[in-house]
C-alpha cells in the first residue's frame, strides 16, 4: 500500500534534521524539502558563519522520490552528522554537497527545468492565466470606477504568476524580495467582493504618506517599505512606466523603465551577482513561461504619449509630464528649492503665491504649481500641507488630470492612517 504524503509536521521535522547551530556556525535548511517525481527529494542547504553570514549554499538531492519517507529523514540526519564529524571550520571551506555526502542538483542541466516542472504546475499556471484573463474586464471596470484610470492588460501576467507560484517559484520571489500587492487583490477569487475597512477609500490601499498621486501599487519589495506601482501621468493615457519607492527610507520614487512587472523581475534577477540556485532558476523559467504564454497581453497596451517626455527635476520623485505650453516648471533650481524646504524659508511662501498667480492668470500654465505641489506633498511639512494640496489639485485640474486631483484629495484627508492596508 502506498504511504500517504507526509504531513506538514513531518516535512518540518525533515527540515529540522538539516539544521544545526554552534556559537560560530549554522547549518540551515530554511524551507521544507520538496519531493519532485523523477528528480527526488530536494533541499536547499546553507552552511554559514554566524559572524559573517557567508558560506556555501547548495541544492541537493536527499533521496530518490520513491524512497520511504523515514529513509529520507534518516538520510538527512546522517548528512548533518557528517558536517559535525568533519568540523564546521573545515566544512565551510569545502563544497557543501560533498561534505553532506549528497548529490548536488546540476543547475546547468538543459533538461532540469522541464523535469522540475510537473504537469500539475503547468495546469495551475494555465488555470491562473485563464482566470486572470476572465477577470480582467471586471477588474478594469472597477479600476476605472474607483481610480478613474486605465488598467493595463500586462497586469494579467503578473497576477497569474503570483497566483500560480509553486514552492520553488515562491522561494525565488522571496529570495528576490518581491510579492504581489495593491490592486492585485482584485484579481484574486472573491477579490472584487472585498470591502475597505471602516468605510475607507480603496485608493488608499498600499498608498504611503509621501507617495505621489501618479503611483498605484502592484507589488511589494522586501524592506524599508519598498513597493512598486504603475505610474499614470495622465488619466486618458495608459500607464507610462512602473516605478519603485522605499516609503520608510527616503520615500523617493524611481523609474524602473519597464512597463510590466515581469520585465522588472527579469532585470533584477540578471543584475544579481550571487551564485545561481534552484529557486532562481525556476523563477526565471516561470517568468519566461508567462512572457511567452501571455505575450498578447504584454503587447496589448499602447505606450503613453508621455513616455519620452523630458521631465523637470523634482525633489523626491520623477518629474511630472509637461510640455512648454504648460509654462516654466522650474523658475528656481531643484537644489535651491530643497534647501528652502529644509530651512523652512519664508521664500517657500513667496513661491506658493507665485504659482497661484500663474494659475490665476493662465490656468493651463500650471507647470510650476504642479512641481511645487508635488514637492510640498513629498516634503510632508504641516506648515505647507494645505497650500501644497491646493496647488496640486488646481494644477491637475487645469491639465485635465482630474483623477489625479481626486487621488490627492482623498490621500490628503487620510495621510495619518496607521496602516496602508485598507482591505
Amino acid at each position: 500500500m502506498r504511504r500517504a504524503p507526509p504531513s506538514d509536521d513531518e516535512l518540518e521535522a525533515l527540515r529540522e534534521a538539516l539544521n544545526l547551530e554552534t556559537s560560530t556556525h549554522k547549518l540551515a535548511c530554511w524551507q521544507p524539502p520538496t519531493c519532485v517525481p523523477g528528480v527526488g527529494w530536494i533541499a536547499e542547504v546553507t552552511l554559514i558563519s554566524t559572524e559573517t553570514y557567508a558560506g556555501p549554499r547548495v541544492d541537493v538531492i536527499l533521496a530518490p522520490a520513491s524512497v520511504d519517507f523515514d529513509e529520507v529523514r534518516d538520510g538527512a540526519l546522517e548528512a548533518a552528522a557528517r558536517v559535525v564529524e568533519m568540523g564546521f571550520d573545515v566544512a565551510i571551506e569545502l563544497p557543501l554537497a560533498e561534505t553532506l555526502g549528497l548529490v548536488a542538483l546540476d543547475l546547468d542541466d538543459p533538461d532540469l527545468v522541464e523535469r522540475m516542472t510537473s504537469l500539475d504546475t503547468l495546469a495551475r499556471r494555465r488555470r491562473a492565466l485563464k482566470a486572470c484573463r476572465e477577470r480582467f474586464a471586471a477588474v478594469a471596470e472597477r479600476f476605472a470606477a474607483v481610480y478613474g484610470l486605465r488598467l493595463p492588460r500586462s497586469l494579467i501576467a503578473w497576477a497569474a504568476l503570483v497566483q500560480s507560484a509553486d514552492s520553488f517559484v515562491r522561494r525565488g520571489l522571496e529570495q528576490l524580495g518581491r510579492s504581489g500587492g495593491g490592486i492585485l487583490i482584485w484579481f484574486e477569487a472573491g477579490g472584487l467582493e472585498r470591502e475597505p475597512r471602516e468605510g475607507l477609500d480603496p485608493r488608499l490601499d498600499c498608498r504611503f504618506r509621501r507617495d505621489p498621486p501618479e503611483l498605484v501599487t502592484i507589488a511589494w519589495g522586501d524592506s524599508d517599505g519598498l513597493h512598486y506601482g504603475l505610474w499614470f501621468d495622465d488619466p486618458v493615457e495608459p500607464a507610462t512606466t512602473i516605478v519603485s519607492n522605499y516609503a520608510r527610507d527616503s520615500a523617493e520614487t524611481w523609474d524602473t523603465r519597464h512597463r510590466d512587472m515581469l520585465g522588472v523581475l527579469g532585470e533584477q534577477i540578471a543584475e544579481q551577482d550571487e551564485p545561481a540556485n534552484l529557486a532562481r532558476v525556476m523563477l526565471v523559467a516561470a517568468i519566461e513561461w508567462f512572457t511567452r504564454e501571455a505575450a498578447p497581453e504584454l503587447a496589448a497596451d499602447p505606450p503613453s504619449r508621455w513616455a519620452d517626455v523630458v521631465r523637470p527635476a523634482v525633489v523626491g520623485s520623477m518629474g511630472p509630464a509637461l510640455v512648454p505650453e504648460h509654462g516654466n516648471p522650474q523658475p528656481h533650481s531643484e537644489s535651491e528649492r530643497y534647501a528652502a524646504y529644509q530651512a523652512k524659508s519664508p521664500e517657500v511662501r513667496v513661491w506658493i503665491e507665485q504659482a497661484r498667480a500663474e494659475l490665476d492668470a493662465i490656468p493651463c500654465q500650471s507647470a510650476f504649481a504642479l512641481v511645487l505641489g508635488r514637492e510640498l506633498h513629498w516634503f510632508d511639512e504641516d506648515e505647507w500641507r494645505a497650500e501644497g494640496l491646493e496647488l496640486l489639485v488646481r494644477a491637475y485640474r487645469a491639465l485635465g488630470r482630474d483623477a489625479l486631483a481626486e487621488i490627492a484629495i482623498v490621500h490628503h484627508r487620510h495621510r495619518d492612517l496607521g496602516s496602508v492596508g485598507v482591505f
